[in-house]
């Protein structure tokens, strides 16, 4: 019974290792890769706001260290008796910081090497968050073409762009968690994979809280339908 299905899951390897590229595939990988190469553009960086928060960002995740344990802070400032205290910005998880310092640690006296690894770093989530939300779509729609039609309006709505410009968690990588824990859902509605649902849950709150507002509402629905 074993070698049966062990022979079963081989063979269903190779069909998938031999089927050609789908046409829906190929057209998501062009659509990404073009917003990769146009968005590390620096002249096709949109300034005003976008520009504050993002050195908001860079300066907590510049700041993180075993020094001021790991305290989100943007600012220091002095009182009015001369003491030093920290404005912090703590609204999100940690994890998206350190992300950020991670890819700018191998410039430490190079501020626009800095901002360039960590935009591109936002496009590459931007852009595995869009992957994320096309795979979680097909299984739930079961129609490639309408998946990649949903995910391609999304991602190219004003907010989603807006917000892709900038090096903030409180963008790209929320989003990528959210898109994250709806693909652990998806294959937990489709096949029941309760492990799966389980980790990307968790990894995704490691990057927003807002996870919350889309995991709760299914388990609720679900445990209601049970």
């Amino acid at each position: 019974m074993l070698n049966r299905l062990s022979a079963a899951a081989l063979s269903c390897r190779k069909r998938r290792r031999a089927a050609p590229v789908s046409a829906p595939t190929l057209v998501l990988l062009l659509t990404l890769t073009a917003a990769l190469f146009l968005g590390s553009d620096p002249d096709r960086w949109t300034p005003g706001t976008n520009n504050i928060l993002t050195q908001n960002h860079m300066s907590v995740a510049e700041n993180l260290s075993p020094e001021h344990r790991f305290l989100g802070f943007y600012e220091q400032r002095l009182d009015d008796e001369g003491r030093r205290f920290y404005v912090p910005y703590n609204r999100f998880p940690v994890l998206g910081h350190l992300l950020i310092k991670l890819v700018t640690l191998p410039f430490p006296d190079d501020g626009w090497a800095r901002l360039r690894a960590a935009r591109l770093l936002m496009l590459a989530l931007h852009a595995a968050a869009a992957a994320l939300a096309w795979l979680a779509l097909r299984r739930l729609a079961r129609d490639p073409w309408t998946a990649l039609a949903a995910t391609l309006l999304a991602f190219s709505s004003y907010h989603a762009l807006h917000y892709a410009d900038m090096v903030a968690t409180e963008g790209v990588v929320g989003l990528f968690g959210l898109m994250l824990a709806f693909h652990g859902m998806a294959v937990f509605a489709t096949e029941g994979r309760f492990g799966q649902l389980v980790a990307k849950t968790c990894g995704a709150l490691l990057l927003d809280w807002h996870v919350y507002a889309l995991v709760g509402p299914f388990v609720l629905l679900g445990l209601a339908s049970a």
